[in-house]
């Protein structure tokens, strides 16, 4: 017995069967749309128009479901058939948004369905401009899940697609390059030269999200792209090397400063080294790549006159200055904009903490005294009553 004639049977001895959901909130109709089933979908739309618009516990309509299957391309020929059936009985679903604001185009950009993304454009090329609730298009989505040729073809059919930002201030671009996929950013840069230096919301360049994410290939096709880049900062003064420290990509702020040592020593907005960095998230293994680069970064001053050895220091990770009170023991001399040097520091925060801890324990102490008063105080009342 196929697939459909188990429908049917189903639906003969309980029409109600047709609007239960299972555990993750679907109905046996959004089953169908997903899977490609069209004889299926064909039969349930006759049973019943209303599933055409029926959605899931998430919002998505069966048509959602469809445009989301992963492995379209066993059935890609069900799904375009099941996308005309939409066309023909209710068109307005395909703008219809799911509990995040997505629409079925969206869903069709993140599974990268060249074939329906084409039927949706010929339908309506507004349907490609809808944003869901963060801003982004499905253009967007194409670019986050890596779909080289439905980014082609979406920029393409609306160039302006490339230069358009989402919520947070990132085109596509900086969501390729957040993926490192350096065939899609390569394409975008010979469409968009401008969005080499377009920034977000934080005023990062996809310059800035690729050293974050450590891609190395793809840092290497952008500066070849434009040199500048190296050195153009974020909103707190941050370079793409800085980033990559705070990130925590050893082997590539490796890459980096061999490249430009000079990257060693720029400073944010506070004054504060990839070095500084380093040392205040305690990377030993970075800290030394950085010190074996160039051993003076140990002696760049923030805007408070601190070394990296005053953050240490005050951090009070012994291994980290044991390691740098190694490479330089001089630095332990060298005193920030208060007269302090970082074993200074390193004191007053070792007696900061006994003093909050005596104070803790005196408070403590308190409790127990009061709480204990307060027992006897009921006991009393209890024995004199």
């Amino acid at each position: 017995m196929g697939k459909l004639e188990v429908v049917k049977y189903l639906l003969s001895q309980d029409h109600s069967v047709h609007h239960e959901k299972n555990q993750a909130g679907l109905m046996g109709y959004h089953l169908a749309c997903f899977q490609g089933q069209i004889d299926v979908v064909k039969f349930l739309v006759d049973f019943d128009k209303t599933s055409l618009r029926a959605i899931d516990d998430n919002g998505l309509t069966g048509l959602h479901h469809a445009c989301g299957a992963k492995n379209f391309s066993a059935f890609s020929s069900s799904l375009t058939e099941i996308f005309r059936l939409y066309i023909q009985e209710d068109p307005s679903v395909l703008s219809m948004k799911n509990n995040y604001g997505q629409t079925p185009f969206h869903h069709t950009c993140v599974t990268g369905n060249i074939g329906l993304a084409q039927c949706f454009a010929h339908v309506d090329l507004t349907l490609l401009r809808v944003k869901d609730y963060n801003g982004q298009t499905g253009f967007h989505l194409a670019c986050s899940c890596g779909h080289p040729d439905l980014v082609e073809f979406l920029g393409k059919t609306d160039p302006t697609f490339l230069t358009n930002k989402n919520s947070n201030g990132q085109t596509g671009f900086h969501l390729a390059c957040s993926l490192g996929v350096t065939n899609l950013v390569h394409y975008a840069v010979q469409n968009e030269p401008t969005l080499l230096h377009a920034k977000n919301d934080n005023q990062e360049t996809g310059f800035h999200v690729a050293c974050a994410m450590g891609h190395t290939n793809l840092v290497e096709l952008l500066i070849n792209q434009d040199p500048t880049l190296l050195h153009s900062v974020e909103k707190n003064g941050r370079t793409g090397f800085h980033v990559a420290c705070s990130y925590g990509q050893t082997h590539f702020v490796e890459y980096l400063g061999k490249m430009d040592p000079t990257l060693l020593h720029a400073k944010d907005h506070n004054g504060l080294t990839g070095f500084h960095l380093a040392c205040s998230q305690q990377n030993v293994e970075m800290i030394k790549v950085l010190m074996e680069i160039d051993s003076s970064v140990l002696h760049v001053k923030d805007n408070q006159g601190e070394i990296a050895f005053h953050k240490v220091c005050w951090q009070q990770n012994a291994t980290v200055m044991e390691i740098l009170i190694r490479k330089d023991p001089s630095i332990t001399s060298i005193k920030n904009q208060r007269g302090e040097t970082g074993l200074d520091l390193g004191i007053k925060v070792r007696k900061q903490k006994q003093t909050l801890t005596f104070w803790i324990r005196i408070l403590l102490v308190c409790v127990v005294v009061l709480t204990c008063c307060s027992l006897l105080r009921k006991l009393f009342f209890l024995l004199h009553n």
